[in-house]
């Protein structure tokens, strides 16, 4: 997530139509701690992927400037009801488009690096509140 390619570690095969980037970004977030769901499913919305540690869930939706703004403001709204914290992960030209729909306490918006650092934190149940 820091931008460098690496050699070794594993494959996984994308199977259905996202872009190939939102794809990876959200795996490579589920390798970053033991208690990361992909593809995290609340009632009939999922969130691409999500934090789970004792009481606190961390939201993460990898953005990828294809949304329109009503459908932004609709997912905040899931986001919002359903997680303790929340961060949308895009580049760096995509943060003022995601910037005015988060508040910078319950909500961020963060460069994938950022993201990165930001779950990196939570390394262990007890560092979560």
């Amino acid at each position: 997530m820091d931008g460098k390619i690496c050699g070794g570690g594993f494959y996984i095969k994308k199977e259905n139509r996202e872009s190939k980037k939102h794809f990876y970004l959200k795996h490579l977030f589920a390798e970053l701690h033991d208690n990361m769901k992909v593809e995290y499913q609340i009632g009939d919305k999922r969130v691409d992927v999500a934090l789970l540690i004792l009481d606190l869930k961390i939201g993460i939706e990898i953005e990828t400037g294809a949304n329109r703004d009503e459908q932004i403001i609709e997912k905040v709204k899931w986001l919002n009801k359903h997680f303790d914290e929340w961060i949308f992960v895009c580049q760096r030209k995509f943060l003022p488009k995601y910037d005015k729909f988060i508040d910078n306490k319950k909500s961020r918006c963060l460069t994938p690096k950022k993201a990165k650092e930001f779950i990196l934190k939570y390394d262990s149940p007890c560092m979560h509140r």
